[in-house]
């Protein structure tokens, strides 16, 4: 079994963050899959929302 930091590592992601207003390793809050991460930085946390999905337009046909 891998050590915690580890498997936190592997998960991390290279993502803007507005308090450091640099592109920074963004770490997950935690290993069980919650939506968010922590600037390894300043330690600001960093929420994701899921995006919508916008249905796309119906085209009309006209003869």
């Amino acid at each position: 079994m891998e050590p915690l930091a580890d498997v936190l590592l592997l998960h991390a992601v290279q993502a803007w963050c507005e308090d450091c207003g640099a592109e920074q390793l963004l770490l997950p809050v935690d290993d069980e899959g919650h939506p968010g991460l922590c600037c390894s930085v300043c330690d600001a946390a960093v929420f994701l929302l899921p995006a919508e999905e916008v249905p796309l337009p119906v085209l009309r046909h006209t003869a």
